[in-house]
């Protein structure tokens, strides 16, 4: 079982830049682990922009994306 984390953050030079991150069970082990994959860049600050920078990485990376069945956002207050 795995999941993927998407953050997004603006940088000094104001690029919308994306880390993703997979967590997973470390089934040897059996704890939850998190790895970083890659930063992707994205166009805009919009829900869409970010989704299609996120998408697109994950196909870059190889992922099959048949296999996606969810994702969710969390927000903090």
């Amino acid at each position: 079982m795995f999941g993927f984390i998407a953050d997004e953050a603006t940088d000094s030079a104001t690029k919308e830049l994306m880390a993703l991150c997979v967590r997973f069970v470390d089934t040897e082990s059996d704890t939850v682990q998190e790895d970083f994959l890659d930063f992707a860049e994205c166009e805009s600050t919009t829900g869409e922009s970010h989704a299609n920078s996120f998408l697109e990485d994950l196909r870059n990376l190889g992922t099959q994306l048949a296999f996606l069945l969810s994702k969710s956002s969390l927000k903090s207050y």
